[in-house]
């Protein structure tokens, strides 16, 4: 066949960490892309599309309208969303998907061309279980398709051959955002104990320097955003507290949820997302008791040391010399395993949020995982609480810019412990 150029919508599919698979399972990991494959070729007959060829784990389709593109882009997503619920076994299969439209060159039923190339380097951008276009499906797609996309701010891996516009997709309003993917599979029914296992056995080699720098990279990129999801969140929970009669209850119920929104809103960020204020009501529904408890439970034993400490003079009045000092003893002995409560239920929240899991699976999941690295985990928060500590100096303005830098900061060891970056330096 003659080689002549036309314009086409360029579809790649990928399925994320499948040489690792292989690795450790290569009849599973071999079957496992099979299936795969078979979705998305189902997905591309369905919307008009055509299979140019298959490319080890990765899939090229070809489209001739862009909505069509991008609207089997989101059944494939959908597909692999049942595929892993109805697995329900390991870790969920995720495939990364970018699209692109441009002049492209068929030849012997191939394509080739600057528009492939684009389409190729979209897709490695996209998170796993997620959606990359370019600019140019994008503007194609949105008088049409009623999607959310925000634009991707993470450096390729490899360089755009020019410079190309990227944005991430979710549907507007549906579990399919690809951050939320791992929360909903999880909710489906990710077993905690097989997530436990995974953790536990996985080494994580934690730099406090390179999370500290990663939360300040993430505030230097967006720091409107940062500055007013921080201000939104204190501004809350100082509303909360001056509540008439049920002010501490509605505090209660309200931290747990406003603090995981926040945590959420800056996980999104480090992840290469765009942050949104729309972000902090992740935890009001359905996950607002599951976050609440977690949250409630979490900052108990911080609370718990506060009130010892400012009411010990109330509780040991008119206590002899004797007795004040046993007394001050048994209230350090207390305070010690408040304190390392404290530490290793801090990314229970987050827990919630991202893997889905209930309260108390979060909980001790967190104390678990954070308990091999518990000294490293207290030191950065102390880290961060200095950093805070400058904010409040600066009359308490820098706060707004401080508080983000150092959450950010513990998010990124989250990331390292829980999620799916080794090494936030690498980031």
């Amino acid at each position: 066949m003659a080689a002549q150029r036309k314009l086409a919508a360029i579809v790649f599919a990928d399925i994320a960490g499948f040489c690792q698979r292989v690795s450790e399972d290569e009849s599973a990991g071999l079957e496992c892309r099979r299936h795969v494959e078979q979705l998305i070729k189902g997905a591309a007959l369905t919307h008009g599309g055509r299979v140019i060829k298959t490319i080890g784990d990765a899939v090229m389709l070809e489209f001739y309208s862009a909505v069509e593109a991008v609207s089997c882009a989101l059944e494939i997503q959908k597909g692999m969303r049942m595929f892993n619920v109805e697995r329900d076994t390991g870790e969920p299969v995720q495939v990364r998907i970018g699209v692109h439209i441009g002049d492209v060159v068929e030849e012997d039923n191939d394509l080739y061309g600057n528009g492939v190339n684009i389409a190729q380097r979209v897709q490695t951008m996209a998170q796993p279980g997620g959606i990359c276009i370019s600019r140019e499906v994008y503007v194609q797609i949105r008088p049409i398709l009623k999607l959310r996309c925000a634009p991707v701010t993470t450096t390729p891996p490899k360089p755009l051959p020019e410079f190309v516009e990227v944005f991430n997709v979710a549907e507007e309003g549906g579990d399919s955002d690809p951050v939320l993917f791992t929360a909903a599979a999880a909710r489906a029914g990710r077993d905690p104990k097989q997530l436990e296992r995974l953790l536990l056995t996985r080494a994580a080699d934690l730099k406090i320097g390179a999370c500290l720098r990663r939360g300040w990279r993430l505030v230097k990129a967006h720091p409107g955003a940062c500055m007013a999801g921080t201000g939104l969140t204190l501004l809350i929970g100082t509303v909360a507290n001056l509540a008439p009669y049920y002010g501490a209850v509605v505090s209660l119920g309200l931290t747990g949820a406003v603090v995981g929104g926040f945590h959420w809103f800056l996980l999104r960020g480090l992840r290469g997302n765009q942050p949104r204020l729309a972000d902090l009501r992740v935890a009001l529904s359905p996950l607002f008791v599951p976050v609440m408890l977690a949250g409630a439970i979490a900052d108990f034993p911080r609370e718990f040391a506060i009130w010892l400490l400012r009411n010990a003079h109330r509780l040991f009045a008119g206590a002899s010399a004797d007795d004040l000092r046993f007394l001050y003893e048994l209230l350090g002995v207390l305070i010690l395993p408040a304190v390392y409560l404290f530490v290793s239920w801090w990314f229970a929240r987050v827990l919630v949020i991202d893997k889905g899991l209930d309260f108390w699976p979060a909980l001790e999941l967190s104390r678990k995982v954070v308990t091999r690295h518990w000294l490293k985990i207290m030191l950065l928060m102390l880290a961060n609480a200095a950093v805070g500590l400058t904010g409040i100096l600066l009359l308490g303005v820098g706060l707004l810019l401080t508080l983000p830098v150092g959450v950010a900061a513990n998010l990124a060891a989250y990331e390292v412990l829980f999620g799916t970056q080794e090494d936030p330096a690498k980031a």
